[in-house]
């Protein structure tokens, strides 16, 4: 299991795209054992068997992966408000999606549809 904390610096450290996906150490994904996940990887985006059909994360523009990290048993896909952690001993995924505060023009919104109505 992957710690908060280290949760917190993979969105932290990687919170910005490569200059290109060639950049992506994408020969991490090839090191799991093909049964797991059954990744599929062309020239536009990487596509994860293993997750369901209707699923947004299973098929992934690369060019929105901030980083492919990998950690002693799973490797973590990074994206900017969330990681997708495939374990590389078994067919377990975890997905952590990251708590964004509101912004201003949210706040503005709901100040108004409170008070309006």
């Amino acid at each position: 299991m992957i710690s908060h904390k280290a949760i917190q610096y993979l969105y932290d450290h990687y919170n910005k795209r490569p200059e290109s996906p060639d950049c992506l150490a994408l020969n991490l994904l090839f090191e799991i054992p093909q049964e797991y996940h059954n990744i599929k990887i062309d020239e536009e985006k990487i596509e994860i068997g293993s997750i369901c059909n209707n699923s947004p994360f299973r098929t992934i523009a690369l060019n929105n992966i901030n980083a492919i990290i990998e950690f002693e048993e799973t490797v973590a896909i990074v994206l900017t408000c969330s990681i997708i952690f495939l374990s590389k001993l078994s067919k377990n995924i975890s997905i952590d999606i990251k708590n964004v505060a509101p912004g201003i023009f949210d706040k503005l919104s709901n100040f108004f549809n409170n008070n309006c109505n």
